[in-house]
């Protein structure tokens, strides 16, 4: 999966980018976004209960969500999940 490297928050250094290793890693940080989205709009901190302890690209996936309050949510712009990766 060269190439394509996506927006994450994680636990470590907060919003980074990773480069995801197959398309289930990639799918796992898209279904990640949905899940913070679903936070944020409705409060539900269950939604954020399958992605506690998830490793991406060697960073583990934020899951507070006093953290994720803080950081303002989901990114601004759907598309700018996905970076270019610099050659």
């Amino acid at each position: 999966m060269s190439d394509r490297r996506m927006r994450v928050l994680t636990v470590e250094v907060g919003q980074t980018t990773v480069e995801p290793r197959s398309e289930p890693e990639a799918s796992v940080i898209g279904r990640y976004w949905n899940a913070v989205g679903a936070f944020l709009a409705t409060g539900d901190v269950e939604v954020l209960a399958p992605f506690v302890g998830v490793i991406v690209g060697d960073h583990i996936l934020e899951t507070d969500p006093d953290v994720i309050e803080a950081f303002g949510g989901e990114p601004d712009d759907w598309e700018s999940i996905y970076r270019e990766s610099e050659r």
